[in-house]
């Protein structure tokens, strides 16, 4: 049986143009998958930098905090802040941590463990700093604050006993901390960026 030459032309024009439809339609579905994924990489990405560059912030907020403290306390911890340091209110860095916390839970749900950890430290310093603010700056407040605040182990009684500073060691143990929790931030954050 023998086809009609021009229903043969008929079969291979249909047929060609199926598969031209077909081959174009996957070919868009595929760019545009491959689009979306490097989109979405990006985004990442820019959030990561986001939250890098946020907790950059928020060191400094802890750093002009614990000065403060320090201040207050009538000591140094080697450092010693600078006359206008009570005056630098206009100038003093924003805490973003808010701002963090929607960043992580709406869009990097893998960073929550460790997020909560630096965010608890921020949250320790915060209520230090509250403390500070509604005692206006007392030192014998300050120091009842970090009497009661500070999570003592045996190093740090045998010290006390030796006559030191509950302010100093809280502020040290917090700092340490903070300093602790963010580096494991840090950490996790490059994790993401190095898939991404």
């Amino acid at each position: 049986m023998i086809l009609d030459p021009n229903l043969m032309a008929l079969i291979s024009t249909v047929v060609g143009g199926l598969l031209a439809i077909t081959g174009g339609f996957l070919a868009t579905s595929f760019s545009q998958r491959i689009t979306e994924k490097a989109e979405k990489r990006k985004q990442t990405r820019e959030r990561v930098e986001e939250l890098y560059i946020l907790s950059t912030q928020i060191k400094e907020w802890a750093k002009v905090q614990l000065l403060r403290a320090c201040e207050v306390g009538e000591f140094t911890l080697q450092l010693k802040a600078p006359g206008w340091f009570f005056d630098a209110v206009k100038t003093e860095p924003d805490c973003p941590i808010e701002k963090m916390e929607m960043l992580v839970y709406l869009y990097l749900p893998s960073l929550i463990r460790p997020f909560e950890t630096y965010h608890t430290r921020v949250l320790a310093i915060q209520h230090l700093e509250t403390e500070m603010r509604n005692s206006v700056y007392s030192k014998h407040a300050l120091e009842a604050h970090c009497n009661a605040a500070l999570v003592r182990t045996t190093d740090i009684e045998e010290r006390l006993a030796k006559d030191t500073n509950a302010v100093v060691e809280f502020i040290v143990q917090v700092l340490d901390n903070f300093e602790q929790s963010q580096q494991e931030l840090r950490v996790a954050l490059q994790q993401i960026a190095e898939k991404s």
